[in-house]
């Protein structure tokens, strides 16, 4: 949509570049990006990756971690 928007605009510009300036330009329409989208976007480029884990996956890597601790230790 917004590649729609953009040829419209280049269209409306290039008329008013050959016409003089009777173009009328038509006003743009877009939707603001959710927060979410915003955040996810912002952790990539500052490279935070998520990993969805499961419960159980949290168990097994709260054992690991305990595990290498007591073998530090001893």
């Amino acid at each position: 949509y917004l590649t729609q928007q953009a040829v419209a605009l280049q269209r409306t510009m290039n008329e008013i570049y050959k016409n003089g300036s009777n173009a009328n330009i038509m006003p743009l329409k877009f939707t603001a990006p959710s927060m979410a989208s915003v955040l996810e976007q912002l952790n990539i480029i500052n490279g935070i990756l998520f990993i969805p884990l499961s419960q159980k996956d949290l168990e097994n890597l709260k054992a690991e971690v305990q595990r290498r601790q007591q073998l530090q230790e001893s």
